[in-house]
């Protein structure tokens, strides 16, 4: 018998083993930790339509479609506050996706300069002015809310919505046109 042969071969199959515990034991803890308990507070939320949970690199990334909501700011934050409740010290990106179309990208884009000299300039109450204008130029309804942190537009025309989120503290920087992306 060749022990030496016999001793590699053990030594594999253990540190496949030891693989394999290690993996299928971070895959446990992500889904009972991290992926359930976001999952249960997103079921609650009436606008929430589909959840998609990635864990990456220690930051966790969670995209929301959302549906028609009365007040998009109140939502927002409520979602924010629930996502960081649950994973406490953990990053996160917290990603809104919503059915927008062409017409609504327009808008968007037409209404960008008026929301970047409003940052800039503090003039807020005019640029709310200016997308309301522009929302019914279009023929769309639109929300507009402001806080210390953000701006927060939404649009709505036909079955289409959009909503965007826009940081006030940091430099604005073109959105994909996919959806408002914000780190917590």
């Amino acid at each position: 018998m060749d022990y030496k042969k016999i001793r590699i071969t053990i030594v594999v199959i253990v540190i496949f083993v030891v693989l394999a515990l290690l993996l299928g034991g971070q895959m446990i803890y992500k889904r009972y930790n991290i992926e359930q308990p976001l999952f249960k507070v997103y079921s609650k939320t009436k606008a929430v339509q589909d959840t998609d949970i990635i864990n990456r690199k220690g930051k966790v990334k969670v995209e929301l479609v959302l549906g028609s909501t009365v007040n998009f700011q109140k939502t927002y934050r409520e979602l924010m506050e629930e996502t960081a409740a649950v994973l406490g010290e953990r990053p996160f990106e917290l990603k809104i996706k919503d059915n927008r179309d062409q017409a609504l990208e327009r808008l968007l884009i037409d209404v960008e300069p008026v929301i970047y000299e409003a940052v800039s300039k503090g003039s807020f109450t005019w640029m709310k002015q200016e997308i309301i204008r522009a929302a019914r130029a279009a023929g769309a309804e639109t929300q507009v809310f402001i806080d210390g942190e953000r701006i927060y537009v939404s649009f709505l025309k036909g079955r289409h919505v959009l909503y965007e989120v826009i940081q006030r503290s940091q430099p604005i920087e073109p959105d994909s046109g996919k959806g408002s992306d914000i780190s917590g």
